[in-house]
């Protein structure tokens, strides 16, 4: 009976003890696999996932930083271009080479004084004043007054000569006008030099300075109606009275007046010669 009853308490010891050994032996297989340096030899499962690539590291090896857009001064490559130049700012003390001197253009000695281009010249065929003649030598005192006064005697006619040929074909009442007061001013400063050669030209100019004088006052009077009126009509009327005064009176007698003083004043009789004006026939 003891040997039964050991023989059953010996079975059921082996039957409790190999389930036991079994779970002993999984639990040591899973301590195992758990350990780092025992399962596999350092799985990737142990260890901690690794950093996500940066861009210094993706694709293997260190990328070089991407490069910075080009700028309008490397654009295209080469070296950069200078920017531009400021334009230079005119200096206010030094006159435009560009731009005219209108006041050197003009001489302010008798005889080389300009007309009006608009006006052409005293045959209405170009735009400069007959040249008066070179100024003379010698004779009396009062020589240099004289040649003074003749050469811008005749630039004052040869002025008004021009600005009654173009008024015979303008046709813009703006431009008319214009003209005529050009004149009508050119005209009453002539009174100022005919004074001066009346008194050098003595009795020797009182006939040339008295037709002078008598029809002056039509070729104003003309000359104010068309500034008045400045129409092409109203100055081919008036060119007609103008002429008809100036032409066979008063342009013989500048040349004449001028030259009576001339002569007086011990100078050689060089006057300027004056074509008639045609604005009324064109």
């Amino acid at each position: 009976m003891k040997f039964l009853a050991l023989l059953t308490l010996s079975l059921i010891g082996t039957s409790v003890a190999a389930p036991l050994d079994r779970r002993a032996t999984s639990s040591k297989a899973v301590a195992a696999k758990a350990t780092p340096s025992t399962a596999g030899g350092g799985a990737a499962g142990a260890k901690p996932p690794a950093a996500k690539a940066t861009p210094s590291t993706a694709g293997g090896g260190a990328k070089a930083p991407p490069a910075a857009k080009p700028t309008p001064s490397t654009a295209g490559g080469g070296a950069a271009k200078a920017p531009p130049k400021a334009s230079p700012s005119p200096d206010a003390t030094t006159p435009d080479a560009a731009t005219p001197d209108i006041a050197s253009s003009v001489s302010s000695k008798p005889g080389t004084k300009a007309t009006p281009a608009a006006g052409g010249g005293a045959n209405g065929t170009t735009g400069t004043a007959p040249i008066a003649p070179d100024l003379q030598t010698g004779g009396t005192p009062a020589a240099p007054g004289v040649q003074y006064a003749a050469g811008a005697f005749a630039n004052d006619a040869t002025t008004v000569s021009a600005s009654l040929n173009a008024l015979g074909t303008e046709q813009n009442p703006e431009m008319i006008r214009a003209l005529a007061s050009v004149a009508f001013t050119a005209e009453s400063d002539e009174d100022q030099r005919r004074n001066v050669l009346n008194t050098a030209g003595g009795s020797a100019a009182k006939n040339a300075n008295a037709l002078i004088v008598k029809n002056t006052p039509a070729v104003l009077d003309g000359l104010q109606n068309i500034m008045n009126d400045p129409t092409p009509a109203t100055a081919k009327t008036n060119l007609q009275s103008i002429e008809a005064a100036r032409n066979p009176n008063i342009l013989p007698s500048i040349t004449e007046l001028s030259n009576a003083a001339m002569m007086m004043s011990g100078l050689q009789p060089l006057a300027v010669e004056f074509p008639p004006t045609t604005g009324s026939t064109r």
